[in-house]
């Protein structure tokens, strides 16, 4: 079982992705793929072509007083 807190929202990106990528290639294919911001606090599952390697982007805003 699996516990994600702090996402409102989680998406699962179809197909697979390439686990070498970094977090900003990630928030370009859920940009161009998905057509969403990877910005808005929402969770995307990304998985690699044999599924046994999983990332889960989630952008988190700290608001400054």
């Amino acid at each position: 079982m699996l516990a994600i807190t702090g996402a409102p929202h989680l998406h699962y990106v179809s197909g697979f992705t390439d686990m070498r990528c970094g977090k900003f290639t990630l928030a370009n294919i859920v940009r161009y793929n998905l057509n969403r911001s990877p910005f808005n606090g929402d969770g995307f599952i990304l998985m690699s072509k044999d599924r046994r390697k999983m990332k889960i982007l989630v952008h988190k805003v700290y608001l400054v007083k």
